[in-house]
C-alpha cells in the first residue's frame, strides 16, 4: 500500500506510506506545517487499486 500527497503540478509531495498491510483501517498524519494553503492531490495505491483525490489545505 502507498500513499502519496502531489501539487496540482505533479510534484510528489510527501511518501505518507509504503508498505504491505493485512486488511483493516488504518490512519496516518501528514505534516503539512510548512505547506501553503491551496489544493493537492494523493494518490492511495493498494495492489491493483488505484485511487486520486483532490485534497483540499487550508490555513
Amino acid at each position: 500500500m502507498t500513499l502519496t500527497i502531489f501539487d496540482l503540478l505533479g510534484r510528489e509531495i510527501a511518501a505518507l506510506l509504503d508498505k504491505d498491510l493485512s486488511a483493516g483501517s488504518y490512519s496516518t498524519r501528514w505534516d503539512a506545517g510548512c505547506m501553503p494553503s491551496g489544493t493537492y492531490l494523493y494518490r492511495l495505491r493498494v495492489e491493483n487499486f488505484v485511487e486520486v483525490r483532490k485534497l483540499l489545505l487550508m490555513r
